[in-house]
């Protein structure tokens, strides 16, 4: 048995994060203007007409919404000499302070984690962390379904499957700021009318002994 479906509604935008080289704009004699111009051009839809066959009607549209980092990148900036310049060719791309991640748990239950990491490294998993009752694995939104039709088919049914929020910067804290912060977050978990609670918060050893 396994997760058959997962649907997800609202939650928190992802977020794209951009950080242009100037050096490379002047290299490549691009304005920062003509980047941004660039950016809502292959970020939107349009409108077209409408078709008729018979009793039916087809609306035509283009459909141009950027989807991952890969879309984004690919975006030609300028041509020269029929060379284009992508966004990717001008900085880095990266996600916002959260990136949407498929979520794992399962029991530790003496299964050989050596071969499972082989297995689900090949289906797309990110990242395994071994507790001792608990295995949590980490993958990117796009990979969820291949993680848990490759756990189905090795037998393993999760304990809980799930999309996150994942935190890629953490902000540390002074302690005493930090535990202000922390009893703020756990006052929103408790919060029955809060479904999910999202923190960037860096839980430092010193911090988690505070805890205890």
């Amino acid at each position: 048995m396994g997760v058959a479906d997962v649907q997800n509604f609202g939650g928190i935008t992802t977020q794209y994060q951009i950080e242009i080289d100037p050096n490379r704009l002047e290299k490549y004699d691009i304005p920062l203007s003509a980047v941004v111009e660039n950016i809502n051009k292959n970020n939107a839809n349009a409108g077209g007409s409408m078709i008729d066959r018979g009793d039916l009607t087809y609306i035509i549209r283009g459909v141009g919404l950027i989807k991952d980092l890969d879309d984004l990148g690919k975006i030609v900036v300028k041509t020269t000499e029929s060379i284009p310049i992508y966004l990717s060719d001008l900085g880095t791309l990266k996600y916002g302070n959260f990136e949407r991640k498929g979520v794992f748990t399962i029991k530790n239950e003496g299964i050989p984690t050596d071969d499972l990491e082989l297995e689900l490294i090949d289906a797309g998993g990110e990242e395994l962390e071994v507790d001792e009752d608990i295995i949590t694995i980490t993958c990117a939104m796009e990979d969820f379904g291949n993680i848990n039709k490759k756990l189905d088919e090795m037998g393993i049914e999760p304990e809980e499957a799930k999309l996150e929020r994942i935190a890629n910067i953490t902000r540390s804290l002074d302690i005493e700021s930090a535990k202000k912060v922390l009893k703020f977050i756990e006052a929103l978990v408790d919060d029955d009318d809060i479904q999910n609670v999202y923190h960037n918060l860096d839980i430092t050893d010193e911090l988690a002994n505070e805890r205890e």
